[in-house]
């Protein structure tokens, strides 16, 4: 069942895919089979159905973190994004990934270095980040930049400075 399930996150209709993660979502300990397609399925543009991917992907903690580490090197700037702020959520369970959350704090893209140096705290270095880039993407004129800052830096609450920045973010 898991397996036809996932094929149906492929699908080019919205409802398809949307009635395909619900359905997961109610199978998750029996997901594993389609992880792999889970991942895939990152990053939604619907939040509710980014949440339950999520929670299917944290069911299976040992085989859904390497999945995420390979997509941190995807061309898209989004599956990136996705990636890393997946690999956050799952906390300590991921620290095998801090090699390649560091390798992307040397990325092209500063929404990504953003959200690596968050995942980076969040997964296993809390007190050992810098915060320069989240300075450097507030003082920026770029919009899209500025409105990022204030939902990475709320999970940085225990770095130096974190919340002067966030106060400067609000």
């Amino acid at each position: 069942v898991s397996t036809v399930v996932g094929q149906r996150l492929k699908d080019r209709e919205a409802t398809v895919r949307e009635a395909a993660v619900q359905t997961l979502h109610q199978l998750r300990s029996q997901a594993k089979v389609v992880l792999p397609a889970v991942v895939e399925a990152l990053p939604s543009s619907d939040p509710v159905l980014g949440r339950h991917l999520l929670l299917i992907l944290h069911a299976h903690p040992k085989e859904a973190v390497p999945l995420l580490v390979a997509r941190v090197s995807a061309g898209d700037e989004g599956i990136r994004v996705a990636a890393l702020a997946a690999l956050a959520s799952f906390g300590t369970e991921a620290q095998a990934a801090l090699p390649i959350l560091r390798k992307a704090l040397e990325d092209r893209s500063v929404l990504v270095n953003l959200h690596a140096i968050a995942a980076i705290a969040q997964v296993g270095e809390k007190g050992k980040v810098s915060l320069a880039p989240f300075e450097k993407a507030l003082g920026g004129q770029e919009s899209s930049l500025r409105r990022e800052p204030p939902a990475l830096l709320d999970g940085l609450h225990r770095e130096a400075g974190a919340a002067t920045l966030l106060a400067i973010a609000l």
